[in-house]
């Protein structure tokens, strides 16, 4: 499979290195000539995009300003009406729209063939556009439920019983001679997506629908991952998304096949792709009739296995190459008891009522042997917990896929959620039937299930996971250990996925005295969060506010007294402590801790934290912003001397930084005299300019004057006169 394909040339390279020579030769692959067109081309699909985000910005204008739309309600509007645009070139071809049997019951006999004739004519966009203003708003609704919400085509984007919510006649009128206007079959399908995403982004992540978007930074690197590959003969690997949402994924994916078939230089098998090669299953109806609308917007094609389900209570039976999914992370009303499916318990055979691990065990199912799968999960028990059932589906992952990578997203990475986010990505090695054997207890008297064992296989599939932070700003991961956690190590902790666990402690290799212990901060410990507190709502007072830094702004309570260390939660800096002696107001992005017994005394825990801040920034996760790791805080190793040694620590740290104080202070006092001494210098330096006697200063204005009527004598020889100009009077 090559990796390295020259944009000019499409010629394949397997190595980098031959590559990068063949990209810096001094003399380019193609001719000239070649050249400027591939530029020519370049600028004319940014102006078709240009000119496609201008007439989306103007028909979500017009539906915000005349039909107080806005939000999901102006994106369904928008798309319904651009469905209709682009189907018609489908319409006598892959849709048959005007030979369906539809039912005009409703309609009196003799007037059914003018009806019938009427909405076939108006069903094809250029014929609408010609229809009087007056018309439009009535046709419009029988077209919607005589003919879209009827012909198997195209009910799964007009669902029966909606409709246009326009009832402006002149706004019909407006967005559709816009969209009219506008040549879309002159472009490629992947510049209508790229302009459609663009306009639509702002919609999408609002609280309606940020739940079912995935950011498209994250999508990219999670097909870029997967990688997707086109066949020689156009036709592509089967992908699949059994939570497709939007369709994200799956445009996702195009958009990445789109490019390689023109960097390969392969004509797509459309026939194929429409029909096997892309699909994905929604639940709910409104986002699936989305997720189908948005699939012929970003391909001007309409895709047959798109399906409107459940995936978890009605199992796939297909296989796929690759599946790419952010599953819901819970499901209302799931008990797996309820699932009644016959293929249950070969679909789902570890038994929960948990959305996320029955995901994962369907999407083993789905994948083929070798299939490829990167899933977003979250961040939570699913990965550490030691639960029997928890354990059991991260065993039945490893024993029946390769799982290559656990990769972890910023928090904050997905709108309206504070759940934190990782990526697993694997690659399916075994059947999960010949990696587990499940046991099922049944009552004798109820005949209802009373319990489970698993006896799994002893082989595993996976043999090392690497950790990732992820960093969507430049697209880069970075690797949290050196070299990624063996099988071995996994399976002794329970296969818990979570990378803190495996990192190794730099005391290990020190060496102490006899009489000091070794203890982690949980076991020596209370630690205790701050509360969130907004300045906006905040009444100003006496008590300063603390949060992950400095002090921010002040308040007329308190909820820390005396002395306390603080340290920082969230954007954490090198300096993420500080001592502090007094009454404050603790922030919810920090957090202050206290000893739990005698044995450890406040000061010397503060003191050791607070000049050792790089083992506390080293429990912190992410990139741009680093967030700290709780579970990796409370595991740091704190050595604990006698009482006697910590109090002399105690009184050595105080004495010297009571001496610190007061350089640092003298150190201030000497700053401020030399910019008083420069400054009177300044100023001696301005009264002695000043004191310049008037002779000079007259005989220096008199010699100035001279040389500027010397210089006017020569200008006139060359230049006529210039009319003498009035005075303008001002009143004061």
């Amino acid at each position: 499979m090559s990796k390295y394909v020259c944009e000019l040339c499409k010629k394949d390279f397997k190595q980098k290195s031959d590559y990068d020579k063949h990209k810096n030769k001094k003399t380019p692959c193609i001719t000239l000539d070649e050249i400027q067109k591939i530029t020519q081309t370049k600028e004319v699909k940014n102006d078709n995009k240009t000119n496609l985000t201008t007439i989306f910005k103007y028909c979500l204008d017009a539906l915000r300003d005349n039909e107080h739309l806005t939000g999901d309600k102006a994106l369904r509007t928008l798309a319904h009406l651009l469905d209709l645009r682009l189907l018609e070139p489908q319409f006598g071809k892959t849709i048959d729209i005007d030979e369906f049997n539809y039912d005009f019951s409703h309609i009196e006999d003799d007037m059914i063939d003018n009806h019938k004739k009427k909405l076939l004519s108006i069903v094809r966009f250029s014929k609408l556009a010609q229809e009087k203003e007056d018309n439009i708003p009535t046709n419009m609704k029988y077209l919607w439920d005589d003919i879209l919400a009827v012909h198997p085509k195209t009910k799964n984007i007009f669902l029966k019983g909606r409709g246009f919510d326009i009832t402006n006649q002149s706004t019909y009128k407006k967005l559709i001679t816009k969209l009219s206007s506008f040549d879309f079959e002159s472009i490629e399908a992947d510049i209508l997506g790229e302009a459609y995403e663009e306009v639509i982004q702002d919609v999408m992540i609002g609280k309606t629908l940020g739940q079912f978007f995935t950011p498209p930074k994250v999508k990219k690197m999670m097909v870029k991952l997967i990688d997707p590959q086109i066949n020689k003969n156009g036709s592509i690997e089967k992908i699949f998304d059994p939570a497709m949402g939007t369709g994200g994924f799956l445009i996702t994916c195009l958009r990445h096949l789109i490019n390689q078939s023109k960097t390969k230089n392969i004509k797509l098998d459309w026939d194929f792709i429409r029909k096997q090669g892309l699909g994905g299953r929604e639940a709910e109806p409104d986002t699936y009739q989305l997720a189908v609308s948005n699939m012929l917007i970003s391909s001007g094609h309409m895709f047959d296995v798109l399906e409107k389900g459940d995936s978890i209570r009605n199992p796939i039976t297909n296989k796929y190459d690759i599946i790419l999914a952010n599953p819901p992370f819970g499901i209302d009303g799931l008990t797996y008891d309820d699932i009644n499916h016959a293929l249950r318990n070969e679909y789902l055979p570890i038994k929960s009522n948990s959305a996320v691990p029955l995901f994962l065990q369907a999407i083993i199912y789905q994948l083929k042997i070798n299939g490829r799968c990167a899933v977003v999960l979250p961040e939570g028990q699913e990965l550490f917990s030691k639960s029997n059932a928890l354990v059991a589906v991260r065993e039945f992952l490893m024993k029946t896929c390769d799982l290559k990578e656990v990769i972890y997203l910023p928090a904050g990475t997905f709108t309206h959620t504070t759940i934190k986010t990782c990526v697993f990505y694997f690659i399916k090695k075994r059947e999960g039937k010949d990696a587990l054997e499940t046991n099922i207890k049944v009552s004798k008297i109820t005949q209802k299930e009373t319990g489970r064992e698993y006896k799994f296989s002893k082989t595993h599939q996976t043999t090392k996971v690497h950790f990732y932070d992820y960093n969507p700003d430049n697209d880069v991961k970075y690797d949290l250990i050196e070299g990624g956690v063996s099988i071995d190590e996994l399976s002794k902790n329970n296969y818990s996925l979570n990378y803190a666990e495996y990192l190794k402690d730099d005391l290990e290799d020190e060496v102490y005295e006899d009489d000091i212990t070794i203890k982690t901060l949980d076991e020596l410990c209370e630690i205790n969060y701050g509360t969130r507190i907004v300045k906006k709502n905040n009444k100003e007072g006496k008590y300063p506010v603390f949060g992950s830094g400095r002090e921010t702004f002040t308040t007329d309570t308190y909820n820390r007294d005396g002395f306390n260390i603080l340290i920082g939660r969230f954007a954490l800096s090198l300096k993420c402590a500080r001592i502090v002696n007094q009454k404050l107001f603790l922030n919810d992005s920090g957090l202050s801790i206290k000893p739990k017994s005698n044995n450890l005394l406040h000061k010397y825990i503060a003191y050791y934290l607070n000049e050792n801040q790089t083992i506390i920034y080293n429990c912190a996760r992410g990139t741009a912003q680093k967030n700290l790791d709780i579970d990796k805080f409370k595991k740091l190793k704190i050595p604990v001397p006698s009482l006697e040694k910590q109090k002399e620590i105690i009184e050595y740290c105080e004495v010297n930084n009571n001496l610190i104080i007061k350089l640092e202070n003298e150190i201030s006092q000497k700053k401020l005299q030399i910019s008083s001494y420069l400054l009177n210098i300044v100023k001696k330096i301005k009264i002695e300019q000043d004191e310049l006697s008037d002779d000079e200063s007259n005989s220096i204005k008199s010699e100035t004057n001279q040389n500027i009527i010397i210089e006017n004598e020569v200008i006139e020889e060359v230049k006529p006169k210039k009319k003498a100009s009035k005075k303008k009077t001002m009143v004061v």
